[in-house]
């Protein structure tokens, strides 16, 4: 997962074992972090729906863009900064594909 802060563009890549973990898991490692309000933006995985529910407090909107349905932005609603990120990572760790563990 990629979280972007569009005030300051700080970049926080989160790897998860297993999905269904996700809420609970994604509050542990980033909890801490959260100052003031969030709106957050997303695709419409439904990963993302219980967000809403589990940080009501703090969480004061959830936006979405279907990309399911041919629709990659909604005025400021959109994940193609976090996309942008993303390929970065992949592009950095491509080189590390076929290393040893050792």
């Amino acid at each position: 997962m990629t979280l972007v802060v569009r005030k300051t563009g700080r970049v926080l890549f989160l790897v998860f074992e297993n999905l269904r973990e996700f809420p609970q898991k994604f509050k542990q490692r980033v909890g801490n972090l959260i100052v003031g309000e969030l709106k957050v933006f997303t695709d419409e995985y439904s990963i993302y729906d219980p967000l809403k529910e589990d940080w009501g407090n703090v969480i004061s909107s959830h936006e979405w863009v279907n990309h399911s349905g041919k629709k990659f932005a909604r005025g400021e609603v959109h994940v193609n900064t976090c996309g942008n990120r993303h390929s970065f990572l992949r592009a950095y760790l491509r080189k590390y594909r076929s290393a040893s563990v050792r």
